[in-house]
This record gives C-alpha cells, structure tokens and sequence, in this order.
C-alpha cells in the first residue's frame, strides 16, 4: 500500500504472469503500465534469485490437462464401473 510492498503485490504479479501466458503479451502491449509494474517486482532481490534458482518452477499454468477458459471444448468421458 502506498510504497510498502505487500502480498497483493505478489498475487498481482503472478497474475501478471497468468495473463501474459494467456494473451502472448497482447495484454502488455495495449497495458505498458502492467509490463513495467511485473518488471519491477521481478527484479526484487529475493524473487530475482529465485526465479534464476532451480527451486523455481518455470511451467504452464494449471497442468498440462487444464484448460484455458474451457478451450478447447471436449465431451465428458464416462466411466463404466
């Protein structure tokens, strides 16, 4: 709040990436603001060591069976018991 970093400004942050993904960098070009907003927290001390670090998970979002705003559409499998 204000200049003092909070939680929020993490969660933002990782939305930022979300949204990024989602968008191929759409979001950011129309935004600059967000781009520059998700540039300055990575460079944070602690956060830009690790996300260099091999503790840091580099991956899609949600798995690999996830799907983005329900897309691509797919039929229900039923199970026979």
């Amino acid at each position: 709040i204000g200049n003092n970093l909070t939680y929020l400004d993490f969660y933002l942050y990782e939305l930022l990436c979300l949204i990024d993904f989602t968008s191929d960098g759409k979001v950011f070009k129309e935004y600059p603001d967000l781009a520059e907003y998700q540039f300055r927290i990575s460079q944070l001390k602690n956060l830009k060591e690790y996300l260099v670090s091999s503790k840091c998970l580099i991956s899609p979002f949600n798995m690999k069976f996830a799907r983005i705003n329900n897309w691509p559409p797919q039929t229900p499998q039923i199970q026979d018991k």
